[in-house]
């Protein structure tokens, strides 16, 4: 059996729901940091963000000089890391 040895441990949307949870409202900047010491790829982190804003599984709004942050919904803030 094949089984990549860059591939993180855990499902992507588990990490970033992680990463959210400990971090919200990070930029992009501080999630691809963040989500290089857990495994994963500049490109699919900003790919699983972009898909996520879009199926509405995170959030991202303005934040000051114009930057996205990233937030977890309200009815996904309850849970827990």
């Amino acid at each position: 059996m094949f089984v990549p040895l860059d591939a993180p441990a855990r499902p992507l949307g588990e990490i970033i729901t992680d990463l959210l949870i400990s971090h919200p409202g990070a930029n992009q900047k501080e999630l691809i940091a963040l989500g290089a010491k857990q495994g994963l790829s500049q490109h699919r982190l900003v790919e699983a963000l972009d898909a996520g804003v879009l199926s509405r599984t995170f959030e991202a709004r303005r934040g000051a000089r114009g930057a996205l942050r990233y937030y977890l919904p309200e009815r996904r803030r309850g849970e827990s890391a």
